[in-house]
């Protein structure tokens, strides 16, 4: 019984290898799983992205080692790192069979142009997609008929998504970078007069709290190292979050001014009321860009000279 157990075993194992090999000899699907359909294994030839559609389009463009969105804004250097692995990394899962062909290419009517190009020319040029679920992405060559689902490997979200963010998801979302060191001056201007404003100073070797003779070294020290990297959520227009429209033409609660060693890191953000039942709070810079942070981490900014004081 043992060894007839172990003889069907082996042919069932001897079986299975023989389909196999047939099969992966076939012209089918499954032969071009996991081929790299971008062939963009050297992305640092690419100086210019354009993600284009008829409702948002998007141009990535490097100009003096710099990268800007649309030629206006720097661009978030994570989410163009993450965009660069997906044009390296992403594979095919699978070609699109003819049963779902029709429906994928309807999908495909709505999706992103995308054109990677460097100095030498369009490096590749696809259109991405996905299903309405977001759950599927895929790609197809320009010039080519073909469709392929494609996956980032080891990734498992909506692939085609990062072809779809807007203008203001592009945008670098730091508003300030400064540390216990550079840091020249920082003010907090209250609109309520009922608050006294707070105002941290450089002062022959440290920064000193203004009117304060002696300030809770711990808590000074936390509360600068906010300003280190602190960035907004999101940058917003008119419009895109119709609960915060109004706002946009209120009277700012508080004034945040920064002065820095390096002028360029000189700031100005403005700090809005509300809405109390939103989880962000509205911010709107010295060039007049709005955007939304968690209120928590804007609260954390707007210390009073007391939070300051030494605890008895």
């Amino acid at each position: 019984m043992h060894k007839n157990t172990t003889l069907l075993i082996s042919l069932g194992v001897l079986l299975l290898l023989i389909a196999g090999t047939w099969w992966a000899g076939r012209p089918s699907e499954t032969s071009i799983v996991g081929y790299d359909l971008l062939e963009l294994s050297d992305t640092t030839k690419i100086s210019r992205i354009e993600m284009i559609s008829g409702e948002n389009s998007v141009v990535l463009s490097k100009a003096n080692s710099k990268w800007l969105v649309n030629d206006k804004y720097k661009v978030d250097r994570s989410i163009r790192n993450f965009l660069v692995g997906v044009l390296k990394l992403v594979r095919v899962k699978r070609e699109v069979g003819p049963s779902q062909l029709a429906e994928v290419k309807q999908w495909m009517a709505s999706g992103r142009k995308v054109i990677i190009s460097g100095e030498q020319g369009v490096l590749a040029e696809f259109t991405a997609t996905g299903n309405p679920s977001k759950t599927e992405s895929y790609f197809s060559l320009a010039g080519d008929s073909k469709v392929y689902q494609v996956e980032l490997p080891g990734y498992p979200n909506y692939v085609s998504g990062i072809f779809e963010f807007t203008e203001n998801q592009w945008r670098n979302r730091l508003l300030f970078s400064s540390d216990w060191r550079s840091i020249q001056s920082l003010t907090i201007d209250y609109a309520d007069d009922q608050k006294k404003d707070v105002t941290i100073a450089f002062d022959k070797t440290t920064l000193k709290v203004v009117d304060l003779p002696e300030a809770d070294t711990l808590v000074l020290e936390n509360y600068i190292q906010q300003y280190e990297s602190f960035f907004t959520n999101e940058f917003i227009s008119k419009g895109q979050i119709p609960v915060y429209d109004s706002l946009m033409d209120a009277t700012p609660v508080a004034t945040i001014r920064l002065r820095d060693i390096d002028s360029a890191k000189n700031t100005e953000l403005d700090v809005y009321p509300g809405p109390t039942d939103q989880p962000y709070v509205l911010l709107k810079d010295e060039a007049g860009n709005y955007s939304v942070c968690d209120a928590g981490r804007v609260r954390s900014l707007l210390i009073s000279t007391d939070d300051l004081r030494p605890k008895n």
